[in-house]
């Protein structure tokens, strides 16, 4: 039997910034863990603004690119295009200009779009509509100071 979350908030108000997370409304999103697994997202709202820094593979596990505050980091053999859109950017594969991350604003939500791949090319989390679906753990769905909103191991 599996049980479905939907319609929480974890450490935002009604009106404040926030990501679209498996049906829920968070403050930061965390998926893998940095300098551990060889993919990692972490999404969050600093000074009412919306960050994401990444570690992103394609689906056969390649390492992609590193997004440091929604930005390219130079270096690695980056395989990626960066493209601003209108209120976000995408991140698209070099090799098939395919959509790996992208991040749309509208109002006070941030929607995630793509997907996170791990090393054998298997989905982490993918975006569904206007969803950004888990799959895989480890994950934090927000956070405030040391304290953590959902844990998935």
């Amino acid at each position: 039997m599996s049980l479905t979350l939907r319609g929480n908030r974890f450490f935002v108000k009604q009106d404040e910034k926030a990501f679209v997370v498996a049906r829920n409304f968070t403050n930061y999103v965390e998926l893998g863990v940095r300098g551990v697994t060889p993919y990692y997202l972490e999404a969050r709202v600093v000074d009412n603004e919306f960050l994401i820094d990444a570690i992103l593979l394609d689906q056969s596990g390649k390492f992609v690119c590193e997004l440091v505050g929604n930005k390219v980091k130079p270096g690695r053999r980056n395989k990626s295009v960066y493209k601003r859109v209108t209120h976000g950017f995408n991140i698209l594969s070099q090799q098939d200009e395919s959509e790996i991350l992208g991040m749309r604003i509208r109002q006070n939500l941030c929607l995630l779009e793509g997907a996170i791949y791990g090393i054998k090319g298997e989905i982490i989390a993918k975006a569904q509509g206007a969803d950004f679906l888990v799959f895989k753990g480890p994950a934090v769905i927000g956070k405030s100071g040391q304290s953590y909103g959902l844990v998935i191991q």
